[in-house]
């Protein structure tokens, strides 16, 4: 009898170990027109961005229209409405259905699931901290991702590779999806975006590929040793701000239940080459003839040796 105890115990610990450990999704649903997502968002961003926590969760924010929606069009709501309404909207009103709805800002999503579930007081961001983290990268998941990126050579894409590897038996609920988001991991306005005064964004989402609602699907049921590789182009929006805050968040999540099963992010990357516009200026103005001055900055891998300007 001992002896098929001393099996059984194998298996099972051969089981959990088999498992691989989970990088955490943490969404946040918040607004620039939101009074209390002003006053909440710096706090968050200091507690994820901590070295504690980096290695164990990743944020995507969506900027909603709650309580109203900003009126600028280059605001982050309004030049990614689409795909924000679709995350944050009932399935009744055409979006993901998340359950319990997002009805509020600021609110969140760990995982797909309510932050109460990981032991938080409730899914107001605020409640958030680093035992709620660390509960929730805990639980290990039944998929290693890796996922690479490179630039295109005209810097107006980037190509990922996404390689997906099951590290235990998994069956899901419903559609099993991949799903990945742009973001810019740092955006700061000289002028508020919304009525709430907040110009500084950390990893807001700006585009998803191929799109935020198909993603890239998956078998439900996976096997231990079972891969899937795949890869995207994902060119850059025309009101991306910087080119070099740019990252990629992917995550894997069971439609039937909501829940991700594991996330991965390919960070920020240097361009090779990269002029940016800091100022112009025009001398003298009073004259027939103009002398125009064009100050650029390298942000760049590699010397600037010549460039084209185009009036």
């Amino acid at each position: 009898m001992k002896s098929t105890y001393l099996v059984l115990w194998s298996v099972l610990c051969g089981w959990t170990f088999a498992q691989t450990p989970r990088l955490v999704l943490y969404e946040e649903f918040t607004g620039e027109n939101c009074p209390p997502c002003a006053s909440t968002n710096p706090a968050l961003n200091a507690l994820l961005a901590s070295p504690t926590n980096t290695p164990k969760v990743q944020a995507i924010k969506w900027q909603v229209p709650i309580p109203s929606a900003p009126s600028n069009t280059w605001s982050l709501y309004k030049t990614n409405q689409v795909e924000i309404d679709w995350r944050w909207k009932s399935l009744a009103s055409g979006g993901y259905g998340y359950t319990p709805a997002i009805n509020s800002a600021p609110s969140s999503k760990i995982d797909g699931r309510e932050a109460t579930v990981f032991g938080a007081a409730s899914g107001h961001p605020a409640n958030l901290n680093s035992n709620v983290i660390a509960t929730a990268q805990s639980y290990t998941s039944a998929f290693s991702v890796t996922m690479n990126r490179a630039w295109d050579p005209s810097g107006s894409a980037v190509n990922l590779t996404v390689n997906i590897q099951a590290s235990a038996n998994f069956n899901a609920v419903g559609n099993l999806v991949f799903r990945t988001v742009m973001i810019e991991r740092v955006i700061d306005f000289s002028v508020a975006p919304g009525t709430n005064g907040e110009k500084h964004f950390e990893d807001i989402a700006i585009k998803s590929f191929p799109t935020l609602q198909s993603g890239v699907a998956m078998a439900s049921n996976w096997t231990i040793g079972q891969t899937q590789t795949f890869t995207l182009n994902c060119p850059i929006p025309s009101y991306c701000r910087k080119k070099e805050e740019i990252a990629f968040v992917g995550f894997i999540q069971d439609d039937g239940n909501q829940q991700v099963a594991q996330c991965v992010r390919a960070d920020r990357q240097a361009l090779l080459y990269d002029a940016k516009a800091v100022a112009a200026r025009v001398e003298p103005v009073c004259s027939s003839t103009l002398a125009p001055l064009v100050y650029i900055q390298n942000n760049g891998l590699n010397s600037i040796t010549n460039m084209t300007l185009t009036p």
